[in-house]
């Protein structure tokens, strides 16, 4: 059965996927939320938003290479939302989930409130920001 290369040294944000069935070889994508050790890792499913616990890195592995990233941001990563694009108006937030569809939960800085399903497209990085 087919199964991934060893997953030591992943890191929490990490998109991997998950070898769900090794007699079928099918895999699921996800992203690592926490280092276990002992080559344990939890990982979020991007298509439903699970978690599974305890993963064995073993059934771990790197997505197949594309030319586009499959995430712009990861877990984790100091974003800013667009909230008025006529004023040029941006939030400060942290990334909370990354979906498949391009799409991303986002954690705003000031007030602490989730938000769901923000198009890629009204986020950018802090570090783009425009003087």
């Amino acid at each position: 059965p087919p199964r991934g290369p060893r997953a030591e040294g992943r890191e929490v944000g990490e998109v991997v996927e998950r070898l769900l069935d090794d007699w079928s070889g099918v895999w699921a994508l996800a992203i690592v939320c926490a280092v276990c050790g002992n080559d344990l890792y939890d990982v979020r499913y991007c298509d439903d938003g699970r978690v599974e616990r305890h993963v064995q890195g073993a059934e771990l592995r790197k997505p197949p290479a594309s030319d586009e990233p499959l995430f712009r941001w990861r877990v984790g990563d100091a974003i800013e939302r667009l909230l008025d694009d006529i004023s040029d108006i941006w939030a400060p937030a942290v990334v909370c989930r990354a979906s498949t569809d391009g799409s991303y939960d986002v954690r705003y800085a000031d007030d602490g409130r989730l938000e769901v399903g923000v198009d890629c497209s009204e986020l950018r990085s802090r570090k783009e920001r425009r003087e």
